[in-house]
């Protein structure tokens, strides 16, 4: 079945990924912040989705259901093994974005200033940090609403809840490296912004329901 076949409902949970990802848009058009921060949000957000499901993997292993056979990963191991795989991920994700955008150079002030640098001057930034909050907050709800308090950590296996996050993530590099260069080509159209935040809001609204391997054709 397709995972377009079903329209999303706009439960809690739906409306906690409109209000996350309408965060950072409604900054730039009405508090008049840098249009990139849009961004850069977007980028930060595969860090803290990393650090939730670490979370999650951890309440897996202990309440979870038993791995199948040909899983992709299991056991007390795809902990430390996903801390690793996607922090690398990540820092890669966040390295050709400063890369790219010439984040670097603006706000570390020299062409070799590393991520790290880099971030620090982000987290300086109080529009920066104030849009990375909510969506702290935000997915710090879908935690325990929609994880703890329906107990899907019974039902997930350690397989399934490892290969959780990606889809997401992949929708947020397209989002991220995709918009910024339309952005930049587009001569700074707000209304690139617009569409892709809208398209990130579509997409994460129909894939929040399905498995990765639904989505992608692994085994699961």
């Amino acid at each position: 079945m397709s995972i377009f076949s079903e329209k999303p409902k706009l439960d809690k949970s739906a409306w906690n990924i409109i209000l996350w990802n309408l965060t950072p848009y409604w900054g730039v058009y009405f508090l008049h912040w840098n249009p990139l921060t849009v961004f850069i949000c977007y980028a930060l957000e595969t860090i803290v989705i990393g650090i939730f499901n670490a979370f999650k993997l951890t309440a897996v292993y202990y309440f979870g259901k038993e791995d199948e056979e040909n899983t992709v990963i299991g056991g007390v191991g795809a902990i430390p093994i996903f801390i690793t795989s996607y922090g690398l991920l990540a820092y890669i994700h966040l390295v050709m974005f400063f890369a790219l955008s010439g984040y670097q150079e603006q706000f570390a002030g020299r062409k070799e200033g590393n991520v790290i640098v880099a971030l620090n001057y982000f987290m300086d930034d109080r529009t920066t940090f104030l849009a990375l909050g909510v969506f702290v907050v935000s997915n710090a709800y879908a935690f325990v609403n929609d994880f703890i308090l329906t107990q899907k950590y019974v039902t997930i296996s350690m397989n399934e809840q490892f290969t959780e996050p990606f889809p997401r993530v992949i929708i947020s590099q397209l989002v991220v490296f995709g918009g910024m260069f339309l952005y930049l080509l587009f001569n700074e159209s707000m209304v690139i912004v617009f569409v892709l935040t809208s398209l990130k809001i579509f997409f994460e609204l129909y894939l929040r329901k399905h498995k990765a391997a639904d989505i992608f054709g692994w085994a699961s």
